[in-house]
């Protein structure tokens, strides 16, 4: 996915966003090519550094048996999580806030697993 380099943010920032908002769009490949996507919260776990000096982040989720998803990423383990810090707005001020941080491209995090 293109970012453009003036959107590209700090580790500390995106772990924030994904511990204050977990629910995510995990995305993949299905067994025809065609894009997979499923919903789900996902746990953000900081671990100790493995070296490089900066802490290491682990996702944790869960896809239920009946869902073929896990099945995709067990055959294709690469997928992308998507998630956003704004869900919904209510009154005209959230709203326009809601759409210029959509335009900016705040408050969101894209992950390449």
């Amino acid at each position: 996915m293109y970012q453009p380099p003036q959107f590209k943010g700090q580790a500390e920032q995106a772990a924030q966003l994904i511990q204050s908002h977990p629910f995510v769009s995990l995305i993949s490949v299905d067994d025809t090519g065609l894009p997979y996507v499923t919903h789900l919260p996902l746990h953000l776990e900081q671990r100790p550094s493995s070296g490089s000096g900066q802490p290491d982040f682990v996702l944790l989720g869960h896809v239920a048996k009946p869902n073929p998803h896990w099945r995709y990423l067990q055959a294709r383990p690469q997928a992308h999580a998507a998630m956003k810090a704004v869900y919904a707005a209510g009154s005209p001020d959230e709203q326009a806030l809601a759409q210029w941080m959509d335009r900016l491209g705040m408050g969101t995090v894209d992950l390449e697993i």
